[in-house]
């Protein structure tokens, strides 16, 4: 491991500001920041900058963990160069692919004694309050073990015409959350400690996507609440092939797949055959409500037709997962090369 120290005087998020709310969940308490990353180190300075700019209050320990999941690693100079405000530890996984990746942080996290890890992607970045919000979180339901903050999408100028904006909903602090992403959550020490429940990532998703959707089903099942908090925002930022239709279709497909085999484990091959009866009738139903909807909007409306006929080829996507599932076409969406 690398560890690179603080260097210079803490930045303007450790000035003085007053007490927002009353909290305690960090106090004596290690938080840990976790970032896996694979090939976008310009994502990842972009993430960095983000999380350096965090307000914390001055009892906090904080640290951030930079997993690097590449056959070899490139990135010690880059980070051994920052000028940063929190301690980074930077620790290279050569075993590619994302539950490898984030099985290391959490490793890693008990090994730094971490109190609370802290979830992040590098290909996003969050608001300067995500933490204290966190905080707050944990101080106000404190039997929580996990918490998941609320995504924000920013499209580029470029991004497709034919692809709906996600709406998020609005859901209070505290509501079981709707989108189970990894990338921007904070889980307590019992849920990922050998003395507690020692969770893991399946490998059997380590190269197709869906491990945080099957990992967080587990949780759930072991009766483990997991709570929303509407204030710890990050920016999902849409670069590169993600704002092209075709990433979308290809996303979607695999992610149904992906859901198929998850609810076979933990359901029973018989659950997800009426799933699939379920899903093909109505996303064959819809298909054809989208394309008569589109059509209609073809003179009138242009911006919305593009929309229906953008849903309706996302619905053959998810047509094609049911054969994908039928015919055990595992997805294997992930570059690591």
């Amino acid at each position: 491991m690398l560890l690179f120290e603080k260097v210079g005087m803490l930045k303007n998020n450790f000035a003085n500001k007053p007490t927002r709310f009353v909290k305690d969940a960090f106090v004596q308490k290690r938080v840990v920041i976790a970032i896996c990353t694979h090939n976008r180190s310009d994502l990842l300075m972009a993430a960095l900058d983000a999380v350096s700019k965090l307000y914390v209050e001055s009892y906090y320990d904080v640290s951030v963990l930079i997993v690097e999941n590449e056959v070899e690693p490139k990135l010690g100079d880059i980070l051994g160069a920052l000028d940063f405000p929190f301690t980074i530890y930077h620790v290279h996984e050569p075993k590619l692919g994302l539950v490898s990746a984030r099985n290391r942080s959490f490793d890693e996290a008990e090994r730094l004694k971490a109190d609370w890890l802290c979830l992040l992607d590098d290909d996003d970045e969050v608001h300067e309050d995500w933490l204290v919000r966190f905080e707050q979180a944990a101080s106000e339901i404190s039997d929580c073990e996990v918490f998941i903050g609320r995504d924000e999408e920013k499209l580029p100028p470029d991004y497709s015409t034919y692809i709906r904006p996600a709406v998020r909903p609005n859901l209070k602090l505290g509501a079981t959350p709707t989108l189970l992403k990894t990338g921007n959550c904070m889980i307590k020490k019992p849920i990922f400690h050998s003395s507690g429940h020692g969770y893991r990532f399946d490998n059997r998703f380590n190269l197709s996507g869906g491990e945080d959707t099957e990992f967080f089903m587990r949780l759930r099942q072991s009766d483990i609440q997991l709570c929303h908090v509407p204030e710890a925002i990050l920016y999902d930022l849409k670069h590169g092939e993600k704002t092209k239709y075709s990433y979308h279709f290809r996303r979607k497909r695999w992610e149904h797949t992906n859901l198929y085999f998850i609810y076979r484990i933990h359901f029973g091959p018989a659950v997800v055959r009426r799933m699939l009866v379920r899903d093909l009738n109505f996303n064959m139903v819809n298909f054809c409500f989208d394309v008569v909807n589109g059509a209609l909007k073809m003179m009138s409306d242009p911006a919305k037709m593009r929309i229906q006929f953008g849903s309706a080829g996302l619905r053959i996507a998810k047509i094609a997962a049911i054969f994908d599932y039928c015919f055990k076409d595992r997805p294997t969406p992930y570059d690591v090369t």
